[in-house]
């Protein structure tokens, strides 16, 4: 009985930790970054770039041994008045919480060579969700979203997957032009080319699987236009691997670190209001 009870807690700190993670993101200010060097290979603040959902806050700890400031805008253009930290004294924390999608670049207005950028987009919960076991969603390069939907492989039965083309505000886009590859134990189990989404969406169904291993789809971006216009070439491929992806080896890696995770977020945070 013990030992049921503490996977239901495991899973309840799990639950907790992924949720509290997809809240909020931390973001360190290195020591030594108030001498030039560190915009060589973008190491002024770390991660940058970064990607967020819609409603993430950001967390900036100044882990050098003077101030620094997280000012949205840019040395050359100057402060453009949305993020605005004030002086963020050593050891402190000013947090930010981005509501709106949008690319919000940002400097140090004491060391201007110290620069950083903020990527926040649409929270997959935005996007449209069918009737199937399992969701998956990529961005491409210019920030639309490619989700994708299907049941659980299963062998000796095909395999039923909707593909949904979707920009950052959560808008199906119609007309999207596209190539799919669907991939299992090595072999392809659906290939098709010149497809056209003309609602935003589009249904397939493989052949009969042989496992119920997991598949890899790969979506041959081609453009958006009307299905009768001659065929562009691909000009991006989106990469889904490994779905469903949450297997044993996952809850390995979950029940190694869980503790780590946990106590990271038990330690206390001196947080600045937003600007």
């Amino acid at each position: 009985m013990k030992y049921v009870f503490a996977i239901l807690v495991l899973i309840a700190a799990i639950g907790l930790v992924q949720d509290s993670y997809a809240k909020e993101i931390g973001v360190s200010i290195p020591a030594g970054t108030s001498k030039p060097g560190c915009e060589i290979k973008d190491l002024c603040y770390i991660p940058s770039p970064l990607t967020v959902e819609v409603g993430t806050v950001v967390e900036w700890k100044n882990l050098d041994s003077v101030a620094h400031t997280v000012t949205s805008g840019s040395p050359k253009d100057g402060p453009d008045g949305i993020i605005y930290s004030d002086l963020i004294t050593p050891g402190e924390v000013f947090a930010y919480q981005f509501d709106e999608d949008g690319v919000f670049p940002y400097y140090c207005t004491l060391h201007p060579w110290k620069e950083g950028l903020v990527i926040s987009k649409v929270s997959p919960t935005s996007v449209p969700s069918g009737d199937y076991e399992l969701k998956e969603l990529m961005y491409t390069q210019n920030g639309n979203i490619v989700v994708i939907q299907s049941d659980v492989p299963k062998a000796k039965n095909p395999l039923s997957l909707e593909v949904s083309f979707v920009d950052p505000k959560g808008n199906l886009l119609e007309s999207m032009n596209y190539d799919i590859r669907i991939i299992q134990d090595g072999e392809e189990v659906m290939s098709l080319q010149n497809q056209n989404s003309q609602d935003g969406k589009r249904e397939h169904v493989t052949k009969s699987l042989e496992s119920d291993n997991p598949v890899d789809v790969e979506i041959g971006i081609r453009g958006i236009y009307p299905a009768s216009q001659t065929p562009q070439a691909v000009k991006e491929v989106i990469e889904f691997q490994q779905i469903p992806e949450f297997g044993q080896i996952t809850i390995l890696v979950l029940v190694a670190s869980i503790s780590a995770l946990v106590a990271l977020r038990l330690k206390p945070i001196m947080k600045i209001p937003n600007m």
